[in-house]
């Protein structure tokens, strides 16, 4: 066999390795896309929304961001059109998929128009608890967004939970 034939049989050997890399690869990042999809439950909607937006490259990391939020807080309530004056609750359903107890330390609002309370301070693995975020809606119409931060024990960096909306001009 000549140098040149086991050249090409090598360089054909290399891209069947790489393509069965990125197949596989490909069907692990749909599989945690789906997953993501499935854990986000009301707002999976809103997720899909991200990936609908986009049909070129920045779809790949679109799936990329949506995959990352697997097992973690849906992070983003939206409320719609909100009038002045009146009092907004939205629901946040935080999961435990790990094997130890989550401990929540405090929640910490944006403002003073926020509230935000959890169901329960301790999670145990394979359990969920409840954040309730309270917004009482100002007057100034226009597009609002409010948060409140979550931290643990267990983790370094707090998780924000984001409701928003647009507070319409009249008072209803």
């Amino acid at each position: 066999m000549s140098t040149n034939s086991l050249f090409i049989r090598l360089i054909v050997a290399v891209m069947v390795a790489v393509a069965a890399v990125a197949c596989s690869t490909a069907d692990r990042e749909k599989e945690l896309v789906e997953e993501a999809m499935r854990q986000a439950g009301d707002n999976a909607r809103e997720l899909q929304a991200v990936l609908d937006r986009y049909d070129d490259e920045r779809r790949e990391l679109a799936q990329y961001a949506v995959a990352a939020t697997r097992g973690r807080i849906a992070r983003t309530g939206a409320v719609g059109i909100i009038y002045p004056h009146n009092t907004i609750d939205k629901q946040f359903l935080l999961v435990n998929q790990g094997s130890q107890p989550i401990t929540i330390q405090e929640i910490v609002p944006s403002c003073d128009c926020v509230s935000a309370v959890s169901s329960s301070m301790v999670i145990p693995p394979d359990s969920t608890s409840v954040i309730t975020m309270t917004l009482a809606v100002d007057s100034i119409p226009g597009s609002t967004r409010r948060y409140a931060d979550v931290y643990y024990n267990e983790k370094d960096n707090p998780e924000r939970i984001t409701l928003h909306g647009y507070i319409v001009n009249t008072i209803q």
